[in-house]
């Protein structure tokens, strides 16, 4: 999301949820150093930088200097490879923990941990941000030569925090300590309502005191030991996330003079014999404000920070989220913090339809209420029965939509809006405003075109007053006839209802079938070998001076020889036969060699995997396979295959062998060196399928290239996600690249590629079959939604018909040119009028590519995207590019699009009808394939000639 900020004395004002907040703090301390993946962020600690792992970072630690983000819960609470662990109590405390881990990771040259709390990270938070100069200053550490001790790095970087940044940062704070019997030690976001319950118990005349503990690990022993020391009883509070964080923090005390056990705060009472005492609110600490915007999202709260830090900054007074109802966003200025909701005082309603008598109950009396472009009446667009409700509570609704001297705007600009209510509040709360409410700027209107140029150009003003909120995707108008002209349920294997684990379950399925026949098979043929070279071994015997004793007659016989012959007669009257035709010894031992190998196959046989998936948890997706669900790199893929094709390469050349003994043509001279030369490249298709497979699984193609390099049977079965995740650079390369990985495995020209979407579980049946029985390195590329987003069939739906997830298979094994090796799916894939653009519009994660606006803002400027897409050649920059899009009310609006995603969706359209020629034998591609070369899925030809011409070129290596 985009932040709003405001440059204060003392750093900057940001908002947004608590993660967001925390991103904000890391990126403004590491820049390019803030990264999604552990390894990525060992790269650049090493390299000497800051570094940082977002929340939804990788898993894994690695023995560098960086700092990793996490939410606190019951499967992480211990974490033995990083140096030491932080838990914040608020937003604010998490921001400035940031600035102590990165100081003290710089001295240790060892992990650090972050935590917060699930409620923390999810919910609306408000802090200030450290200034440039503050954060240069706390990491200006010298890395020390030796590794110094855990415990003294971070306190001296609480305190330098502390002192750097003007406000309390420690290591561990006392609330209530003094003459405490009973002391209470909490973490996290245990503490605020820990510190309410001391207060009342005090008020009630019991004797405790609150230890407020932000460093978790090491524990600040010294700090805390006088404290405990005196008390009678130590509770350890549990925390929503179970008792590991508690039980940690236990482990590390002394012992106590005094009894220490763990507990929730509500068994406090009972569990010590305290009095009930009921906690109060506290009583606000000064004049405050509250501040709220209907409907709610990140977005209005960014406005109201806009509105509202100003005051903030000429009050010193700290700006906080109110939680009042949850489609209403709300701050609030000065006061304290109370448990509990700030009942609005200045209410903007950005929609008037949407104000409901019910909101009425989240406003305080004699409240303002601002109707945001209304330029009527204060009964424009209210509903009756939210008038009858604004008379009950003696509630005026108030038009801000213009003022004396300027043009009504049924949809005014968000610095106009700004400006509104910075005069509303100085109205309302003068002695907030500490004589004036500073100026928001010059005050003019922002003009529509102007603004949408901005963005076009540059991305930045996503939001405007005529968007949803941007946790929320767009529904294109083409939706309707994406959905009317796909069925969204082809019939599923079972029926299974489709989710995200039907991917690896429909590859499963294939495989297991293929698999068990060579299986199968070859367990059949080493079953028959092992016993004709049984009976090879058994008429030697006869050959020998004991070839006619009783045991031997009985082998020869089989095992019901003795029900029918009397083996002891037959030996007595049996000539001794004796002569030169006996085996010789190292025929014998080949023959008892290979036989020792089949009967130990067959003993383990039936306990060997159906298959390695590393990259997943298999689950009951794979019944019967082993799985690696932490994050392997190709190495590890290559690595198990290697072991793997050892022992069946030692099976197998036992299989040679015995074939050729068993008639008798084994001649030591002329098969030994070819014996030993054979490996795994000399196995026949059902003789690699026999072997377990190894699959790798993931949702990029990042690191598949050393497998595809390999020539292994290795199966790479990936999950083109749709959603857009990572920075804004991220999600516009993954919109532009992510479809073209198979495309890009075609260069290395030697590997099976498949690139389907799940949309089509038919085709993904009958490539499955194809790329499983290919003896090559084999890849799939399948187009699958953000499962947890809103209607994974229309993402899919969209995705295919836009051209956004392209369908194809390559088979090095189909002819010798490209044009027979390259098929399209469908040659005429995609809809009319249905472009990428429409399929990334459902995904929150690409809603800042899109501003969506009012009617009144449509001009002559902005063309359908669809003409642009449609038409050779690159977007013509004079035009403002636009998605029709429905918000659910006010019909149909237009969605302008960024010049990046335009340029990034037509280069997909430019391509597509480069993959279509290729696949239809053009000229350029009607020559043998050498050896190719990548192509930069990146490029965006002025034509499409052009297009075909360079990836023709890339694909031959010319």
């Amino acid at each position: 999301m985009s932040h709003s900020t405001k440059q204060t004395e003392s750093g900057e004002w940001t908002v947004g949820s608590g993660r967001d907040v925390i991103h904000r703090a890391e990126h403004e301390i590491c820049g390019a150093g803030l990264v999604p993946s552990a390894e990525r962020a060992r790269g650049v600690a090493l390299a000497g930088q800051p570094a940082a792992t977002r929340f939804d970072a990788t898993t894994g630690h690695t023995p560098a200097a960086w700092v990793a983000h996490r939410v606190r819960t019951e499967e992480n609470a211990a974490d033995a490879v990083a140096a030491f662990e932080l838990v914040a109590a608020d937003a604010q405390e998490a921001v400035d923990h940031c600035l102590v881990a990165q100081r003290a990771v710089r001295a240790l040259r060892a992990p650090g941990v972050c935590s917060v709390d699930p409620g923390l990270a999810d919910s609306l938070q408000t802090v200030r941000l450290a200034e440039d100069a503050d954060i240069e200053a706390l990491l200006a550490v010298r890395v020390a030569d030796h590794r110094p001790d855990a415990g003294v790095v971070l306190r001296e970087a609480f305190d330098a925090a502390a002192q750097r940044l003007g406000r309390p940062v420690a290591a561990v704070s006392f609330h209530r300590i003094e003459g405490a019997r009973h002391v209470l030690l909490a973490t996290g976001s245990q503490i605020e309502p820990a510190r309410a319950r001391v207060d009342a118990w005090r008020a009630a005349g019991v004797e405790c005191g609150l230890v407020c503990v932000a460093l978790c690990r090491p524990a600040p022993i010294a700090e805390i030991l006088p404290v405990l020391q005196s008390a009678e009883s130590v509770v350890v509070l549990l925390s929503g996330q179970g008792s590991a964080a508690a039980d940690a923090l236990i482990a590390q005390l002394p012992h106590c003079r005094g009894t220490v056990r763990a507990m929730r705060l509500d068994d406090v009472e009972q569990a010590l014999g305290f009095p009930e005492a009921q906690t109060r609110t506290p009583a606000g600490g000064g004049p405050s404000l509250t501040l709220g915007i209907l409907p709610g999202s990140p977005a209005g709260a960014e406005l109201l920070l806009e509105a509202i830090a100003p005051l903030a900054d000429s009050t010193r007074s700290g700006v906080r989220p109110s939680r009042c109802r949850d489609d209403i966003s709300a701050l609030t200025v000065g006061g304290t913090a109370p448990e509990g909701n700030d009942a609005i005082e200045v209410l903007l309603v950005a929609d008037a339809s949407a104000l409901r008598p019910e909101h009425f109950e989240a406003v305080a009396d004699g409240a303002s209420i601002l109707l945001a472009g209304a330029t009527g009446s204060e009964s424009q667009g209210l509903h009756p029965e939210t008038l009858e409700a604004l008379a009950g509570r003696g509630l005026q609704a108030r038009p801000v939509g213009a003022t004396d001297g300027e043009d009504a705007s049924p949809s005014p600009s968000r610095r106009w809006l700004t400006d509104r209510l910075r005069e509303a509040l100085a109205a309302l709360r003068p002695e907030l405003s500490a004589a004036h409410v500073r100026d928001g700027g010059d005050g003019a209107p922002a003009d529509w075109d102007r603004a949408l140029q901005h963005f076009y150009l540059t991305g930045s003003g996503a939001h405007s007053v005529a968007d949803p909120p941007p946790s929320v995707g767009l529904r294109p108008g083409s939706a309707g006839p994406a959905l009317g002209a796909h069925p969204m349920h082809e019939a599923f294997p079972d029926g299974d209802a489709p989710g995200p684990m039907t991917l690896l379950s429909l590859f499963a399925r294939e495989s297991d079938a293929w698999h068990r026949q060579c299986r199968g098979r070859l367990r059949d043929e080493i079953i028959e070998l092992r016993e004709r070279l049984g009976g090879v071994l058994s008429r030697d015997d006869e050959r020998g001076p004991g070839g006619a004793r009783p045991e031997t007659l009985a082998n020869r016989l089989g095992r019901s020889a003795d029900e029918l012959i009397d083996t002891s007669a037959l030996s007595r009257n049996l000539p001794q036969t004796r002569g030169t035709s006996r085996l010789s010894a190292e025929r014998v031992a080949r023959i008892e060699r290979a036989t020792t190998i089949f009967e130990s196959y067959l003993r383990e046989e039936a306990d060997e995997p159906a298959a390695f998936v590393l990259g997943t948890n298999a689950g009951d997706a794979w019944p019967g396979a082993r799985s690696e669900a932490a994050a392997v790199g190709p190495e590890a893929a290559l690595g198990l295959f290697d072991g793997l094709a050892r022992r069946y390469t030692r099976l197998l050349r036992q299989v040679r062998i015995a074939r050729l003994e068993v008639r008798s043509e084994y001649e030591a001279g002329q098969h030994d060196a070819a014996t030993a030369r054979f490996d795994w490249r000399n196995f026949t298709d059902e003789e690699i399928g026999a072997m377990p497979p190894v699959v790798v699984t993931g949702t990029t193609g990042e690191g598949i290239s050393a497998i595809l390099r390999s020539s292994y049977p290795v199966r790479l079965l990936i999950s083109d996600g749709l959603a857009g995740h990572g920075d804004r650079a991220h999600r516009l390369q993954s919109a532009a690249d992510s479809w073209s990985l198979g495309f890009r495995a075609v260069a290395f020209r030697d590997a099976y590629v498949l690139q389907s979407t799940l949309l089509r579980p038919a085709e993904l049946k009958h490539g499955f079959a194809r790329m499983i029985r290919s003896r090559r390195t084999a890849l799939a590329v399948v187009a699958e939604p953000d499962w947890a987003g809103a209607d994974p069939w229309l993402q899919l739906a969209l995705a295919d018909a836009g051209r956004r997830s392209f369908r194809f298979g390559y088979d090095p094994d189909a002819g010798a040119t490209l044009a027979e090796r390259l098929t399209l799916a469908d040659e005429e894939q995609g809809l009319p009028g249905v472009t990428p653009a429409d399929a990334l519009a459902v995904h929150s994660g690409y809603r800042d590519q899109f501003r969506v606006i009012p009617a009144a803002a449509f001009s002559e400027r902005q063309v359908d995207f669809t003409e642009l897409f449609e038409a050779e050649g690159d977007a013509d920059g004079s035009k403002l590019p636009f998605l029709w899009v429905d918000n659910g009310s006010d019909g149909p609006l237009r969605a302008v699009i960024t010049w990046e995603l335009a340029r990034a969706c037509h280069g997909l359209g430019e391509l597509w009808r480069a993959l279509r020629d290729m696949a239809g034998g053009s000229a350029e591609a009607e020559v043998p394939l050498p050896v190719a070369a990548a192509v930069d899925p990146t490029a965006a030809p002025a034509d499409t000639r052009q297009a075909i011409e360079r990836i023709v070129a890339g694909l031959l290596g010319s």
